[in-house]
């Protein structure tokens, strides 16, 4: 994830941290299916099923929170984390193509916490991320 616009003087460092975490989470857990491709999209969350986290393969997403541009993700970066029906809209979009490797979402979880370390790393992702977004926003 990178913010759009100023950034906070850690910021580089954390995203740096931050973007090799998602593959080290789904070391050793297959995707479930082929990946996905797509060309320009503007509202990526509408074509992608529920029961399943993707990694950006390849690509630039721009994510926009209530038709605000924030920031964007782009190769290795974890989407379909937040499941939200009362949260305000987040809308992910692309100029471009993109890939997404699928994985099952119930599996990534069951991995993610019968490891302590990974856990510990999931943890530190997710903790990572709110800070950029706290950071985008205020």
């Amino acid at each position: 994830m990178y913010l759009l616009g100023e950034q906070p003087a850690y910021a580089d460092t954390l995203i740096n941290r931050l973007q090799n975490l998602p593959s080290r989470l789904l070391e050793g857990l297959s995707p479930c299916g082929p990946a996905l491709a797509f060309a320009a999209v503007d509202d990526l969350a509408t074509l992608l099923p529920d029961d399943q986290l993707f990694l950006l393969d390849s690509g630039l997403l721009h994510g926009c929170i209530e038709e605000r541009a924030l920031f964007y993700l782009h190769e290795g970066d974890l989407l379909g984390l937040r499941q939200d029906v009362e949260w305000p809209y987040w809308r992910l979009r692309s100029d471009g193509p993109l890939s997404l490797l699928p994985y099952a979402r119930a599996e990534v979880f069951q991995h993610i916490y019968a490891d302590t370390g990974r856990a510990e790393l999931f943890l530190q992702y997710l903790l990572g991320q709110t800070a950029l977004l706290s950071d985008a926003v205020a």
